[in-house]
């Protein structure tokens, strides 16, 4: 019995995790996507190839929607994450780019056991995750639209071995928690931008394909995500907008045996979508040289999700504060 305890925390925290990490993720996609489409329209001859940035993302979620037959749900859920890029523009519409994310996630589990009440899990990771090494093209470009491609591929340097100290017997935490995929991914993505003197929009589709198997005998299902961002920038380095994302993750292959596949891991083997749309505020302010400082806060005020288990888990509010540059 204290078995089935432990895994339900693991699997509920990994999914909360998922759910973190897709919108952390996705939130860095379309404020790196519209910084990239404006240098890509810039003069081709540039004397400060490299630009470096260092972005902080922190979110805010609370469940909302129990498991069907309240098999579990979930608490206060809250993502940290640390962005780190470099970039380099290697002439001819071209630019190299390596990011990578350290995370401090943290997932509360409410799981209801007869004769015993409902038991609290607190859990959290902490770590490094995947290595994304990305090569971006203007395919399209004249005074008012851009259009990139981008081809990439993300290393597994992040770890999938983070143990549940709930579990007697060691056992790793739920897939989702997990701090990486595992596997080499190959990433493919297409970024647009509309310029004009009143707003800006943009959109950047990406897919992530799972290349072989992990060590723990599993494969994560393949990602496909579509962003979206409308931007009126008001002056003074204000820029009131409205961003979104719609995600689909494909049912994981294969298991990892210290999790195995019971009523509370079925959710792993299905299909998962889910969107928002959230209201932000963001502020750009140039600093010494050729530094910028970039502050967001937002807030969705539209968003849904559909998974087998019906759990849902919404976002209270998000944050982001970075500093980039040029050199």
């Amino acid at each position: 019995m204290g078995k089935l305890f432990f895994s339900v925390g693991l699997v509920l925290t990994m999914l909360a995790i998922g759910a973190a990490k897709a919108r952390a993720s996705d939130s860095t996609a379309s404020l790196e996507g519209s910084s990239t489409v404006a240098e890509s329209a810039a003069a081709p001859a540039n004397p400060h190839p490299w630009k470096t940035t260092a972005t902080s993302y922190y979110y805010s979620m609370e469940g909302s929607t129990p498991a069907h037959g309240a098999l579990y749900s979930f608490g206060k859920t809250t993502v940290a994450m640390q962005l780190l890029t470099l970039s380099y523009d290697l002439g001819g519409g071209f630019t190299a780019t390596a990011m990578d994310q350290y995370y401090n996630n943290y997932v509360e589990t409410y799981l209801p056991m007869p004769k015993v009440g409902t038991l609290l899990f607190k859990d959290r990771t902490v770590g490094w995750g995947d290595v994304l090494f990305n090569l971006s093209h203007s395919l399209f470009k004249n005074s008012s639209l851009v259009i990139l491609g981008d081809i990439g591929v993300s290393v597994p340097s992040g770890s999938i071995d983070k143990k549940n100290p709930s579990n007697p017997e060691h056992g790793n935490y739920p897939y989702n928690m997990q701090l990486g995929s595992g596997t080499y991914d190959a990433e493919v993505g297409l970024v647009s931008m509309y310029v004009n003197n009143v707003f800006q929009a943009g959109t950047h589709l990406t897919t992530y394909q799972r290349l072989g198997e992990t060590k723990n005998d599993y494969r994560l299902g393949n990602l496909y995500k579509g962003e979206g961002w409308l931007d009126f920038p008001v002056g003074l380095g204000f820029t009131p907008r409205v961003v979104g994302h719609y995600k689909v993750k494909q049912a994981i292959h294969g298991m990892d045996p210290t999790l195995g596949r019971n009523v509370y891991t079925e959710y792993y083997f299905h299909d998962q979508q889910n969107w928002d749309v959230s209201a932000a505020i963001r502020y750009e302010h140039k600093i010494a040289g050729r530094a910028l400082v970039v502050a967001e806060a937002g807030k969705p005020f539209a968003e849904g999700c559909k998974n087998s288990d019906g759990v849902v888990i919404s976002t209270n509010y998000y944050g982001t504060l970075g500093i980039g540059g040029t050199f």
